[in-house]
């Protein structure tokens, strides 16, 4: 799986922090869709777009930025291991930013989730 291919991929997305937004035990794990992906191939950085969007705070969030959670190439870590662990940053509304890539976020929300290929590459 090339960074490129993941564009338009289904994910797996399941919370685990903010706990209030985290899935209960036995709950099915939200989908995401891959809309874009960074041109930083080093730093792998995803735009998603969840199927069901988060409220938080009074704010409606659809699309969240991603980034692995400690170290590498996100794209890399889905690649090698089929899931990964990530931060995620809400971008509010429904308007993907000119720049979604842009190092803006400063509040709002922002979540640890496991991301998680839905398929194999290789089935």
């Amino acid at each position: 799986m090339t960074f490129g291919s993941l564009l338009n991929r289904e994910l797996l997305l399941e919370v685990s922090e903010p706990w209030e937004l985290a899935a209960e035990p036995g709950d099915a794990a939200r989908r995401a869709v891959v809309k874009a992906t960074d041109h930083d191939v080093e730093r792998g950085r995803l735009l998603l777009e969840v199927d069901i969007p988060f409220d938080y705070r009074g704010v409606r969030y659809r699309l969240f930025t991603a980034t692995a959670r400690y170290e590498g190439s996100l794209a890399s870590l889905l690649r090698e291991h089929g899931r990964a662990v990530a931060n995620l940053y809400g971008i509010p509304g429904d308007e993907i930013p000119s720049d979604p890539f842009a190092d803006w976020w400063r509040g709002g929300l922002g979540m640890i989730a496991t991301l998680s290929t839905t398929t194999r590459d290789d089935q």
